[in-house]
């Protein structure tokens, strides 16, 4: 499928299919759903055929990754949530690991939905479906989260509570939660812990 030319270097070059999804992909950490295909105007068949081919791995229903794009830090966590849908974003211990807060490193990504969920998800994946967010569903680099304070909240229990301070502190030097949230925040964690 034709796209509209780009010049390249002077001379017009047609933008395939495989063109376009691959600087869509070098954006979304190889991450490449139907959705967004359709968006790009790119079929699900033709989705299909390129997966078909070697050029995308399939995830899960609807949900490919581009294995040529590199891998980092955050891939595994665009993956978790596009398998689990357009809704759906990370919680819990999930966020604090993919900001490298403090040390913890879940079995499973945690991965929260408002919908039912019927999916077969990645088995290093936990879907917690019928959750509704606890604060405002932020994006960091992309992809869809709660916020790091709720995320700091949720732990508790599960988080040694030395930890979940020292995970709020780095998470206020790095911008992540503001001063004022920091206050209320302290007082929530001494409350629940």
């Amino acid at each position: 499928m034709a796209q509209p030319s780009r010049f390249w270097y002077g001379c017009a070059m047609t933008m395939t299919a495989r063109r376009v999804l691959w600087d869509h992909a070098l954006d979304s950490y190889g991450v490449v759903t139907t959705d967004d295909a359709r968006a790009l105007g790119i079929s699900a068949a033709t989705l299909r055929k390129l997966a078909a081919r070697g050029f995308l791995e399939h995830l899960a229903y609807g949900v490919y990754r581009c294995p040529d794009v590199p891998e980092t830090a955050w891939t595994e966590y665009a993956e978790a949530v596009a398998c689990v849908g357009a809704e759906a974003y990370l919680v819990g211990e999930a966020v604090l690991a993919m900001h490298d807060l403090t040390q913890v490193n879940p079995l499973k990504i945690q991965v929260a939905t408002p919908r039912r969920w019927r999916g077969a998800a990645p088995q290093h994946v936990a879907v917690i479906d019928q959750c509704y967010p606890r604060g405002p569903v932020v994006e960091y680099g992309g992809i869809r989260s709660a916020c790091v304070a709720d995320a700091l909240v949720d732990c508790v229990g599960r988080v040694p509570g030395d930890r979940l301070h020292a995970a709020m502190d780095k998470a206020v030097d790095e911008g992540l939660v503001s001063h004022d949230d920091r206050t209320a925040l302290v007082a929530a964690l001494d409350a629940t812990s």
